[in-house]
């Protein structure tokens, strides 16, 4: 989580779960609505493709055990490209 957050909010993320502030959606819950949230962030990165920027996308993906079950994730780095001024 620190990877992806970094360690200060990794860290607040872990304090306020481990507090039962947050509380984590059920396998179910999860699968439900999967596809909305797919839906919503494929319509999302679609308006900023849309728009006339010209801008570098970088994936890179890993996968790795934790506690048993295999995660891969895929990190993205967006570069937009600005005029210099002159």
């Amino acid at each position: 989580m620190g990877y992806v957050l970094g360690p200060k909010a990794a860290e607040a993320c872990q304090e306020e779960l481990t507090k039962n502030k947050i509380q984590v959606p059920s396998p179910a819950t999860l699968s439900r609505t999967r596809l909305k949230a797919d839906v919503l962030l494929m319509r999302l990165r679609r308006q900023s493709f849309c728009e006339k920027r010209c801008i570098f996308v970088m994936l890179s993906c890993d996968a790795s055990p934790q506690n048993g079950v295999d995660y891969q994730m895929t990190l993205e780095d967006t570069v937009e490209r600005h005029r210099r001024l002159t």
